[in-house]
């Protein structure tokens, strides 16, 4: 996922500077309704790397945002956030591995559920 961010910000952005500012409305929009359902589609999933897979994409939708900016804190910004994400998805990974080995099971209810 970061190298198709990376690609894009290099080739669609910087390649092509006057489609970017013609297309970031539309961008910023999609951006949106791909966190929040992202996010959503996270929320009820029963299994741990089915979370993690669908919270990855909406906090890429975060890093899409950030170049929607078309500005040097944007892209900073981007670039932090991927950084970010690619460290922290792999602990999250190796956590759902190792740490519920003992369990046997990444099925969230029969965990206990989040609350618990």
């Amino acid at each position: 996922m970061k190298l198709g961010a990376f690609a894009a910000l290099r080739v669609g952005i910087m390649l092509l500077p006057e489609g970017a500012k013609f297309w970031m409305p539309w961008v910023i929009l999609l951006t949106l309704v791909n966190v929040v359902y992202g996010a959503f589609i996270a929320s009820v999933q029963n299994d741990f790397k089915y979370v993690i897979g669908f919270s990855s994409v909406s906090h890429m939708g975060l890093v899409a945002m950030g170049f929607a900016a078309l500005n040097r804190d944007g892209f900073l910004g981007a670039g932090v956030q991927m950084f970010s994400h690619g460290v922290m998805t792999a602990l999250f990974f190796a956590v759902v591995r190792h740490g519920l080995r003992p369990a046997h099971t990444r099925d969230i209810p029969r965990l206990g559920g989040f609350r618990r």
